[in-house]
């Protein structure tokens, strides 16, 4: 059976206190990887390794402390967990606080609540009605959008949504 210092080796030189920016990336791969493998304890390892290095990126951290409890389909530690990483005072375009909003209407949806996975991506993809392009990147969360709205029988609204994006990408204001 492969171990982890076998499979990822500049993982197991992270983890016994190598600190080089090759190790870092490793450490984030070796998570996804085992999210990949559904080894939840190997995942855990990366979390906590990386908790424990000051130079991590907390946010994007934090962001993987919730994949982890998503792969394992626990609903409500997850939804949780991401509540506690939303700030009130965020930008609507900051895309940290666009992921956390994802993946809290992605709950929704899991769980059927297509109203609240509409309510969750609403202010990410439309203001005062009108559609809002998202930014390179989160196109997931415009099929989420668009699944959501379809599940929810708001043809209407997804129709002028679809209709209000086109002509802004025809108008050359929005690049896909």
């Amino acid at each position: 059976m492969n171990t982890p210092s076998t499979v990822y080796p500049s993982y197991a030189a992270s983890s016994q206190g190598g600190d080089s920016s090759a190790e870092v990336n490793d450490l984030g791969e070796a998570f996804a990887a085992a999210l990949r493998r559904s080894d939840w304890n190997e995942a855990q390892r990366c979390l906590q390794a990386a908790a424990e290095r000051e130079d991590e990126d907390a946010a994007a951290w934090a962001l993987r402390g919730a994949d982890w409890l998503l792969a394992q389909q626990r609903w409500d530690d997850a939804e949780s967990h991401l509540k506690g990483l939303l700030s009130a005072e965020a930008q609507s375009d900051d895309p940290f606080q666009m992921a956390v909003r994802h993946n809290l209407a992605s709950i929704a949806f899991m769980r059927r609540d297509d109203a609240g996975c509409v309510a969750w991506l609403s202010p990410l993809l439309e203001v005062d009605g009108v559609a809002r392009p998202s930014p390179s990147g989160f196109l997931a969360a415009q099929m989420l959008w668009v699944r959501a709205l379809h599940r929810s029988d708001a043809v209407d609204r997804l129709v002028r949504w679809a209709m209000q994006l086109d002509a802004s990408v025809l108008d050359g204001n929005y690049c896909v």
